[in-house]
């Protein structure tokens, strides 16, 4: 379709390797507020009362909180993110997994979840409502903790990575006062602030290695979805970002859920992959980096994705978020780029 022939010329001169390390908002040195109590119905945990070995820090700019794992989970998890809606409104989860479950069981959606955190809008009476253990409720937001329950790991329960799984597990107990617990930590409003009202708004892919920082008037207009694909014997990893309005305008109106994409995000494995043979061939690709044994890329639907009518406001949104295609809007993706630190 013609709006998207210009992805397809502008790749041509877009291949970019960049090996630039920095940004990495999950390993800085922010610590919990020592001081700082939370109240759990009749418990009380003081937060930032961490083990001395208090492993790796977390830090989620956009979402407005951090918390340290473990040092003896390092190489043995992961962190996905997911955004999705419901009666609350839009909600942020950050999900920790143990990876080698979710390898040995990639065909179980949850396998190997360790813990996670949602981030909800908040509302009256939400601390009555079964959402999970309230960690914080701030600036409009609840945050709360959840576990997996125990038959959810019946099925891997006498193998190698069951028994890594249950170690790890020691350090989420009791589920009110333990190590994730006690090193949550909500992040002062001017430091969550200080880089979206400069930069726009931050967003940190940890499986996939690297930061985008979107431009300012996305937030609170975007939605990810965090899935993994076959190709060529590998399981990769890849993001799509869409548009909330117009994936839930096209859902009402047609019953199609899957509208509004704006971009997917992939990192796969290799680096032999040129504009002639991408990962993706439809649609347009920017390469953002090949280096490492991986090509890090972006890649743009290959169809209408909005609503056309000229009187939807969703669509126009929409349209606005995507710069209505023009080339130079998606310069932030090549400026803003920039691998985790290992």
């Amino acid at each position: 379709m013609k709006k998207y022939v210009f992805l397809l010329t502008l790749t041509v001169v877009m291949l970019f390797a960049f090996t630039s390390c920095g940004g990495n908002e999950s390993q800085t040195t922010q610590q919990p507020n020592p001081n700082h109590t939370l109240e759990f119905e009749d418990n009380q945990v003081e937060q930032g009362a961490v083990h001395s070995d208090i492993g790796t820090p977390h830090q989620f700019d956009d979402l407005g909180f951090s918390f340290i794992l473990p040092s003896s989970w390092e190489g043995k998890y992961n962190i996905s993110r997911y955004d999705f809606e419901n009666d609350y409104g839009i909600v942020s989860s950050v999900r920790v997994h143990h990876t080698a479950t979710q390898d040995e069981l990639v065909e179980l959606d949850f396998a190997g979840m360790l813990f996670w955190i949602n981030r909800f809008p908040s509302v009256d009476g939400m601390e009555n409502e079964p959402i999970g253990l309230i960690l914080a409720q701030a600036e409009g937001y609840t945050y709360a903790i959840n576990y997996p329950q125990d038959s959810e790991h019946e099925y891997y329960s006498v193998s190698v990575a069951a028994v890594q799984f249950r170690e790890m597990m020691e350090y989420l107990e009791p589920i009110n006062d333990n190590f994730i617990v006690n090193s949550f930590s909500l992040l002062e409003p001017a430091e969550q602030s200080a880089r979206m009202n400069n930069e726009g708004v931050f967003r940190q892919f940890d499986n996939l290695g690297f930061s985008i920082v979107f431009p300012a008037f996305w937030d609170s207009k975007y939605g990810a979805v965090e899935f993994y694909v076959e190709y060529d014997g590998d399981i990769e990893h890849r993001v799509e970002i869409y548009h909330i309005a117009t994936r839930e305008e096209l859902y009402a109106l047609y019953g199609f859920g899957y509208g509004g994409n704006i971009l997917t995000f992939g990192r796969a494995v290799g680096e032999h992959y040129t504009y002639d043979n991408a990962p993706i061939m439809a649609g347009g690709t920017i390469f953002l980096a090949q280096t490492g044994g991986y090509t890090y890329f972006v890649n743009f639907p290959s169809g209408v994705e909005h609503n056309e009518d000229p009187n939807s406001e969703a669509g126009a949104e929409y349209l606005e978020m995507v710069g209505h295609w023009e080339p130079s809007h998606w310069d932030f993706l090549i400026n803003s780029f920039q691998f985790i630190d290992e």
